[in-house]
């Protein structure tokens, strides 16, 4: 159990920079995997480069939801549909990737779900890109997918028979939307 969250946090540390700043928990874990250390994660007061704090990032970003995309409460139904129990979902930071809303979860298995919101089929693209060439050789075993303006990342934290086929499901649900 503490090989799923400490592979999980790694990799929402790294993909979503501050995904679990709000849990000192898991921002004090080292990611397991990461070549580099992960940068720290700001606190929540703290301004950021924008001259904004975090929580009013999060908060701009869940504002402006892009009317196009999948939202990230239907996907994560479609999972629990297809039998990936999904723990609820909590919103993390998008922009990093250069979407409009992100929201990220482990599912009962220790599958890492993380749903993301473009405002386009063509920013989705680029952020898919974006995210396999920067984040692709620091966490192994992800598999990233697009529904048009929607990106389904799945981050198995281990190889196993029973997370490839939670995969497998995950990844048919989210393109049968």
């Amino acid at each position: 159990m503490k090989m799923k969250k400490t592979t999980f946090a790694a990799a929402l540390s790294i993909v979503l920079f501050a995904a679990s700043c709000g849990n000192r928990e898991r921002a004090a874990e080292k990611p397991a995997v990461a070549t580099a250390p992960a940068p720290a994660a700001p606190a929540v007061s703290a301004p950021l480069p924008d001259g904004r704090t975090l929580a009013e990032r999060l908060t701009a970003e869940a504002e402006s939801r892009p009317a196009g995309a999948l939202r990230a409460e239907a996907v994560a139904a479609a999972l629990q549909n297809a039998g990936v129990g999904v723990r609820p979902l909590k919103q993390v930071l998008a922009s990093a990737i250069g979407a409009r809303f992100c929201m990220a979860a482990p599912a009962e298995s220790g599958l890492g779900v993380a749903v993301c919101e473009f405002a386009s089929d063509a920013e989705a693209a680029r952020g898919l890109a974006y995210s396999r060439q920067t984040f692709d050789r620091l966490i192994p075993n992800r598999n990233l997918l697009r529904n048009h303006a929607t990106v389904l990342t799945l981050t198995r934290p281990a190889d196993s028979q029973l997370l490839d086929e939670q995969s497998t499901r995950a990844a048919q649900a989210f393109a049968a939307l």
